[in-house]
């Protein structure tokens, strides 16, 4: 993170002179975070948000008028984005009493018959429903734009796409073929009376070909199984290990063949099933009236770990654990030094751990916020809940975690979000335990392991019913 501000005055300029041209024509653009594939953790092309605000936050929202430059974050980001906005834009505090969210704003703030202009691409159906309910009352409406107004500000500057070679991941790290995936997600489309799934989340799509590392779309159907990647990517280990049964097509040619294959279903028929985060484009391209958006049913298979999968996590931590008791040896000695420090990914799990170190003399008000964050480690650590409970109803202290994929991973965590309460906690399932405590300005504590859910024998069995709890997967003090 820089602290040094970003003039933005002539990027806004010319955001503004596009927004006055047909045929949109536009009295606000909002500009989301999100890339094409709802990423937590975009590509550098992807960064319009920092690209034209300067604050490059991982949360937020742009919304810009004729006449205000307004970014809307949470908490996590008041200090940093007071920091790098420039004087054209006005920080929103999320989550403050009276404070509105950027979707409120559209509604309740904007003039009556605004005209809100959106890049279809980046924000989801879901989000564009809610929204143009919302607005109907004002007469106000949600404009997609052909492109996106901040890539044509950027232009030739904005970075080029990523491009790594795809790799696999060996199946005695998957613990599950791609075949075996693909049919049992085919299975669930009879079980929905759907025709087929487009799949957006690149966690997702990873995940289900068992591949690592690339942006695409997926669409399973009853009878054909599509990877929408850009072909330079693949090479021929990845097309033996795909085989036959999967076609390779070019990543934009997912519009056209969405449009097709729409236009060959009914309005009353089967639908295609989309999961909740994708793009308005998407549902528009097969027509609104035939998609069903639902919670994607791989991201709820990818949640529950396989006992391959299971065992790699217990190992790779176990490795992670050797690493970082070595690396705590010299930390203080090339924090001095001033060296560049990074993370590890493991073929067999991934690792999510934090410990907070001191080095000096800490203050009792430390000691006792250093005591009551790990209690609130030991008290995740040995609870022991019903089947049936969400992570919504424990505690406020985790997120799901991926195996050798994302470190955030859904559709299950600890906390108070929603989405939380909607998902009750699996054996299987990965979680880290995160419990923290931060004062601005001075000091900051979090202690981080990562748990996974497991049946537990109780003495009674009280209501018949089974419970569980949780084993510890980190290996380090």
């Amino acid at each position: 993170m820089s602290n040094a501000k970003v003039n933005t005055t002539s990027r806004l300029a010319a955001l503004r002179e596009l927004m006055v041209k047909e045929p949109h024509k536009v009295d606000a653009f909002v500009v989301p975070t999100e890339d094409q594939h709802s990423s937590e953790y975009i590509d550098a092309c992807d960064a319009r948000r920092a690209f034209i605000s300067g604050f490059d936050g991982s949360a937020g929202t742009a919304i810009i008028t004729h006449k205000e430059a307004l970014l809307f974050t949470d908490g996590r980001y008041y200090l940093q984005a007071g920091k790098q906005l420039d004087d054209n834009w006005t920080l929103i505090k999320q989550g403050l009493p009276n404070v509105p969210t950027w979707q409120t704003y559209l509604h309740q703030v904007l003039p009556a018959k605004s005209r809100i202009g959106i890049d279809p691409t980046v924000i989801s159906f879901n989000d564009v429903q809610t929204i143009e309910k919302s607005l109907t009352a004002k007469g106000s409406s949600l404009v997609p734009t052909e492109h996106n107004l901040v890539d044509q500000v950027w232009g030739n500057d904005r970075p080029p796409r990523t491009q790594n070679p795809v790799f696999t991941l060996d199946v005695k790290y998957a613990g599950v073929s791609s075949a075996d995936k693909i049919k049992n997600l085919r299975k669930i489309l009879s079980d929905k009376n759907a025709s087929g799934i487009v799949i957006n989340m690149l966690d997702e799509i990873a995940w289900l070909f068992n591949l690592r590392v690339f942006f695409a779309y997926a669409f399973v159907s009853h009878s054909e199984v599509v990877l929408y990647v850009n072909p330079s990517q693949i090479n021929e280990d990845v097309r033996a290990h795909l085989g036959t049964s999967v076609s390779l097509k070019p990543y934009g040619d997912i519009w056209q063949d969405l449009r097709q294959f729409g236009a060959t279903l009914q309005t009353d028929g089967q639908k295609v099933i989309l999961g909740t985060t994708a793009s308005f484009a998407l549902a528009h391209a097969i027509g609104p009236q035939k998609v069903t958006v639902m919670r994607s049913p791989v991201t709820d298979a990818k949640s529950i770990k396989n006992d391959t999968e299971i065992q790699g996590f217990r190992e790779c931590h176990i490795r992670d654990g050797s690493a970082l008791v070595r690396y705590f040896a010299w930390l203080e000695e090339e924090l001095t030094k001033g060296s560049t420090l990074t993370e590890t990914q493991f073929w067999d799990g991934t690792t999510d751990v934090t410990r907070t170190w001191h080095f000096g003399t800490p203050t009792p008000q430390e000691r006792r916020a250093f005591t009551r964050v790990l209690q609130g480690v030991i008290a995740i650590d040995t609870v022991i809940f019903p089947e049936e409970t969400s992570g919504f109803k424990l505690h406020g202290t985790g997120h799901g975690v991926g195996h050798f994929l994302n470190v955030h991973e859904g559709p299950h965590g600890i906390g108070l979000r929603i989405a939380y309460n909607d998902t009750t906690l699996k054996a299987g399932m990965t979680v880290s335990n995160e419990p923290g405590y931060y004062e601005d300005g001075k000091f900051g504590i979090r202690i981080e392991n990562i748990i996974i859910v497991k049946k537990v024998e109780t003495p009674n069995n009280f209501g018949g019913q089974a419970y569980y709890g949780f084993e510890n997967l980190t290996m380090v003090g």
